[in-house]
């Protein structure tokens, strides 16, 4: 649960201090909601869990409303500034 909540304070924490395109904190809050949800297959599901997992969810509901309906184009285009996007082939 220490670590949920660690890894929760930090993504806040980076997601605050990032650029201005929303996208990316769309992108990072989604992928720490998939993390936090990934992580009940490896553990017993507990209320604390469920707590997190809510709140993750709620986070990623509130930095995304603004992407809902946005045209897939539109997105590829906001998204080319994202790091947590980019990845290295050679690792």
């Amino acid at each position: 649960m220490k670590k949920i909540f660690i890894t929760i304070i930090t993504v806040a924490s980076l997601a605050s201090c990032s650029s201005e395109n929303q996208l990316c904190e769309c992108i990072e809050a989604g992928a720490e909601a998939d993390k936090i949800s990934a992580s009940f297959f490896d553990r017993e599901a507990t209320q604390e869990g469920k707590d997190s997992l809510d709140n993750a969810l709620k986070k990623r509901d509130k930095i995304c409303a603004a992407y809902q309906y946005m045209l897939a184009h539109e997105l590829q285009e906001k998204a080319k500034d994202c790091k947590s996007l980019k990845f290295d082939p050679e690792k």
